[in-house]
């Protein structure tokens, strides 16, 4: 979601569940921004880093505690894009909202975690002798995922959805996504979250 929607709705201050001081609200998510300041810190138990996210409706403190920094610190780049999962929370000590992060992805794992589907537009110039065989040479490397494809032809007098069948579901990678592009065009390839 973004920054600024579950911020939105956990409140400022150590009573914001009307449970009392020392209480915390959080609730879960998974948020992702550029990457604009990584902080570092060795703590008892190990490193740690605190990297603030920004997705131009807010900003967030990711905070990787020792297993998570071990886990995911290679990630950690500044001015690159983060998902992050956990729990998120108002950091009365900070003044600003923290995800405690349990999971941690760069932009091509988050597409291959949490993509539903690859959608791929055709129009009537598109889709000729030869297509079907190209796209099956362009999807063939990326087979054995569990994404499905939809094709949505679009011709002059029809219109027509539909999904390929499950031997045909893919790795939604980057390169796929560039392939795929490649061969109809920019605006003609989507992934769907929901």
């Amino acid at each position: 979601g973004r920054i600024a929607d579950v911020t939105a709705g956990i409140g400022e201050g150590g009573g914001g569940n009307g449970g009392g001081w020392g209480q915390r609200r959080e609730t879960d998510a998974v948020l992702a921004g550029l990457i604009i300041a990584i902080r570092m810190r060795n703590g008892q138990s190990g490193r740690q880093a605190f990297v603030t996210l920004d997705d131009q409706s807010g900003r967030v403190e990711a905070a990787l505690f020792t297993e998570a920094y071990e886990r995911f610190g290679h990630l950690l780049v500044k001015d690159k894009l983060l998902v992050v999962e956990g729990a998120v929370s108002y950091d009365d000590y900070n003044g600003g909202y923290r995800i405690r992060a349990k999971n941690v992805m760069d932009t091509e794992q988050a597409r291959m975690h949490f993509a539903r589907r690859v959608e791929i537009r055709l129009g009537v110039g598109r889709a000729v002798n030869g297509f079907m065989h190209e796209l099956a040479d362009t999807l063939t490397p990326f087979r054995e995922g569990g994404c499905p494809i939809h094709v949505r032809y679009e011709g002059d007098i029809a219109r027509a959805d539909f999904r390929l069948g499950p031997s045909w579901n893919v790795v939604p990678s980057d390169e796929l996504v560039q392939r795929l592009r490649g061969l109809v065009g920019d605006g003609n390839v989507a992934v769907r979250y929901t």
